[in-house]
């Protein structure tokens, strides 16, 4: 019966996602890294209760149907990108839904710690890619945070990007059949619709109260490393697209596309990288042509390792 009184000390510490103890460590705050957030988890329990000896460890890994060692195994950090040395164990997907119930998660924390496990298995490519992209939604809703969320759609298109542009340019209609015609590649009027609605609500663009629409700044990055990183990785991958594509749609006079394969000190890299960058920022210098502008380009400059001494792959999918 001690031990009984002992679990239900540990009754009602899951978050649903909707009312319930909000206090201690959240899962959205811990990215992809599930072993922390438990650790974080079971340490905070142990605080509040008391004590290991009122929550103990090895009675969450009981309930959770495994022994204490292999719990341990299982939430120790991973000496390498796979795990399963001595030292550390992979969760299985029916393992971590049996530890998310242990550790009394709600519904939708135990789905999104499922599914970090099953991130950790899948190998990289689309299914891979996919995931993350759900993910990083997902954790983004559950900020309450709609401008986040914004912001995420606003990086990873390149279309939301260039109506912003064309913004302003003369005579910009917020049409979505004038701006289907003015954009070189195809793009759903849905999704042209949504840039409409959404620019404004992000705020890189404003409505007059007359109804003419003019270019706001820039915004600030705000999404942190992780999704931060997804979103550009998304709106790389569609503009690389759009480079291959326009080899047989974009005149030749109306493009350039010229790259040069060199041997360089991999030391050289950081200064290489910051003079790409100034290159890239000198563009948007408009003091240096009094001519207005009427198209919208994007100016693409790049540095993509093709072999190295070590025969050290460079790629990491991002």
């Amino acid at each position: 019966m001690g031990a009984m009184a002992s679990e239900e000390d540990w009754a009602g510490q899951g978050d649903d996602g909707g009312g319930g103890d909000h206090s201690g460590p959240r899962l959205v705050d811990f990215g992809e890294d599930y072993r922390g957030f438990a650790r974080a988890l079971i340490a905070y329990r142990q605080a509040t209760h008391g004590g290991p000896h009122r929550y103990p460890q090895y009675r969450v890994a009981e309930r959770a149907g495994m022994t204490a060692a292999m719990l341990s195994r299982c939430l120790r950090a991973p000496l390498a990108r796979d795990p399963g040395t001595r030292l550390t164990r992979r969760l299985t997907p029916d393992a971590a839904r049996r530890l998310a119930s242990a550790l009394e998660l709600g519904a939708a924390d135990a789905d999104l710690f499922v599914d970090l496990v099953i991130l950790e298995h899948l190998e990289d490519g689309p299914e891979r890619v996919a995931l993350r992209h759900r993910l990083a939604h997902e954790r983004l809703g559950r900020e309450d945070d709609r401008a986040r969320e914004l912001l995420f759609s606003y990086i990873s298109h390149w279309h939301q990007v260039a109506i912003r542009e064309l913004v302003a340019l003369p005579g910009f209609r917020p049409d979505v059949d004038w701006i289907a015609e003015r954009l070189v590649f195809p793009v759903a009027s849905a999704d042209i619709e949504a840039a409409l609605r959404d620019l404004p609500r992000l705020g890189v663009c404003a409505v007059d109260e007359d109804g003419r629409w003019r270019m706001g700044p820039e915004p600030v990055i705000t999404l942190g490393h992780e999704a931060g990183s997804l979103a550009a990785g998304n709106f790389h991958r569609q503009i690389l697209a759009l480079v291959a594509d326009s080899i047989g749609s974009v005149r030749r006079e109306q493009r350039m596309l010229n790259t040069k394969t060199v041997r360089i000190a991999r030391s050289r890299l950081p200064a290489l990288r910051l003079r790409l960058i100034e290159l890239i920022n000198s563009f948007v210098d408009e003091t240096a042509d009094d001519a207005p502008a009427d198209c919208v380009y994007q100016v693409h400059a790049s540095l993509i390792p093709l072999a190295t001494a070590e025969g050290e792959g460079e790629a990491d999918g991002g």
